[in-house]
């Protein structure tokens, strides 16, 4: 028979408590970071593709319960492995809500991951080992301790990362005690301390605030006094003699006789003539009339 659920306000609180409580045991580490603190870590050290394989494929064993039984070889021989991020898995506290003894705690950057890989190889037992396979060498569960700077608090969010940060000292702790971050550093393991950040801001000092000017002072200036103009009188330059007046003698020069060739005298001509010929026209014309006017009467 089907039954229908009615999700009430109850239920919403119990969902809502549940929530909070998955997400503070898997954040309880980020909260309390920091970019740019420092601080002592220590744990096993596991590849990726591991954790993220939920068991070891060196033994099948699963990852978070007995981390202690994963061998070097399998870390940094097997390529699946050794290509695949590092993180350094911590004790899961009794708060944190985990139901595994183990937790993913730290990923480690690039170089500090070949740092990391360099560190096991010198101690282990593996076909890529210092000394080879060596039952003298450890074999399985490398740990070590460390000094690190927080570089980014969540760095892959597909992988769900924790902090990502760089090693700046570590020492194989296989052998060191249950707190080597104490014996080895003097710190408290996992506490972190105000460190410089990794990237720090750039700050810039405000411009220096300008001291206001105060405007001059108008005082009563007198006006300025105007010289009295100077005439000008001019002066004769005594270094110019003054002209000398020369006698001319008027010489007598031929008369000669006006030659009418120039166009204005030809000019001259043409009216005359144009002239007389008009005073006989008219006279002639006059005596016509008188003529007519005779032989009428």
């Amino acid at each position: 028979m089907l039954h229908t659920f009615v999700f009430n306000k109850a239920h919403w609180m119990q969902f809502m408590a549940l929530a909070c409580l998955v997400l503070c045991a898997n954040n309880s580490v980020v909260s309390a970071l920091e970019v740019g603190d420092q601080l002592c870590i220590q744990g096993f050290v596991m590849d990726y593709f591991c954790i993220q394989n939920v068991n070891m494929i060196d033994n099948g064993l699963v990852t978070l319960e007995q981390p202690d039984r994963h061998t070097v070889h399998c870390l940094v021989d097997v390529g699946i492995c050794l290509d695949s991020a590092f993180e350094v898995l911590v004790e899961s506290s009794s708060s944190s809500g985990s139901s595994t003894p183990y937790s993913r705690g730290y990923r480690l950057d690039d170089s500090s991951k070949t740092d990391v890989i360099n560190l096991a190889r010198s101690i282990g037992s593996c076909s890529t080992c210092t000394n080879g396979y060596d039952s003298s060498k450890l074999n399985r569960g490398f740990k070590a301790v460390m000094k690190v700077t927080v570089l980014d608090l969540n760095p892959d969010d597909a992988q769900s990362a924790p902090p990502l940060v760089r090693v700046d000292e570590q020492k194989d702790s296989s052998s060191l005690g249950n707190d080597p971050c104490q014996s080895e550093y003097g710190m408290a393991e996992g506490v972190p301390t105000a460190g410089t950040p990794a990237n720090p801001p750039i700050t810039t000092s405000p411009p220096p605030t300008p001291t206001p000017t105060p405007p001059p002072t108008i005082g009563s200036t007198p006006p300025p006094t105007k010289a009295p103009a100077t005439a000008q009188t001019s002066t004769p330059d005594d270094s110019t003699p003054p002209p000398t007046a020369t006698e001319t003698t008027p010489v007598a020069s031929p008369t000669t006789s006006p030659t009418t060739t120039s166009s204005e005298g030809e000019e001259e001509l043409a009216d005359s003539t144009i002239g007389t010929n008009l005073y006989w026209t008219a006279t002639i014309a006059a005596f016509s009339s008188l003529y007519t006017l005779m032989m009428l009467y």
